[in-house]
């Protein structure tokens, strides 16, 4: 199992499979979705990369905070884009 596929797993065990979409963004107990930054942040946590000679754990864990964002914030502008 690759790294993504575990984080997804972490984040997917996160939220309730019987919610629809749009709260499974929501942090337990929140009452509105989370920013980017915030989901990019949970998906940082959920990671557990190893330290190699590629890079130290923490750096890998920011690489996955910073694509993580960058991706849903591409995402979002894609999909606003769509709406006009």
């Amino acid at each position: 199992m690759g790294i993504f596929s575990a984080i997804l797993d972490k984040l997917r065990h996160h939220g309730s499979a019987s919610s629809p979409p749009q709260q499974q963004q929501q942090a337990p107990g929140a009452s509105t979705p989370l920013s980017p930054q915030a989901q990019a942040s949970l998906a940082a946590q959920a990671a557990e990369p190893g330290s190699d000679n590629r890079g130290t754990a923490d750096y890998k864990r920011n690489v996955v905070r910073v694509y993580c964002e960058r991706g849903l914030r591409t995402a979002i502008s894609a999909a606003r884009a769509g709406e006009e």
